[in-house]
């Protein structure tokens, strides 16, 4: 069943990522500058939105029982992130991030629609202002395997 406010969502997400990209710098020591200054908040991000899906996959497991089944998925998911945060570039950053925000979107809005909590969609801000910043630092080339470096 199509629904609109959850299509609505990941075209949110889509539009953040080709705004992140569209954000251009005119060198690369420039750019470099810019990211070491914003590189904590980057991260600050990413520990808010793994917080929240925490969180909210801890409570939708109550409801659903098989829910536990992602919960630890999304634990090693970040146990692997955070091992090997330092040790790779932002590019790698950014593809991991790119995949778990995808199935980051219906875990919030599947949590609002079970606990009857519709402000819980306003998650999907925290994703959508990560990608925006995150994704400036991006090259967008559809002529590589990856896309962007």
């Amino acid at each position: 069943m199509f629904n609109p406010l959850l299509f609505g969502m990941f075209i949110g997400y889509i539009v953040s990522l080709l705004i992140g990209f569209s954000i251009k710098r005119n060198s690369k020591e420039e750019t470099e500058k810019y990211y070491q200054n914003v590189s904590f908040f980057l991260l600050l991000g990413i520990l808010l939105l793994f917080l929240l899906t925490s969180t909210l996959l801890l409570v939708l497991q109550e409801f659903i029982s098989w829910f536990s089944y992602v919960f630890l998925l999304h634990l090693l998911f970040m146990i692997y992130f955070f091992v090997r945060y330092n040790k790779n570039t932002r590019c790698w950053k950014q593809h991991r991030m790119v995949v778990y925000n995808f199935l980051a979107i219906p875990i919030i809005y599947l949590s609002a629609l079970v606990l009857e909590q519709p402000f819980l969609v306003l998650g999907v801000l925290v994703i959508y202002t990560y990608t925006v910043f995150e994704f400036q630092f991006a090259k967008f080339n559809p002529k590589k395997p990856f896309l962007w470096d």
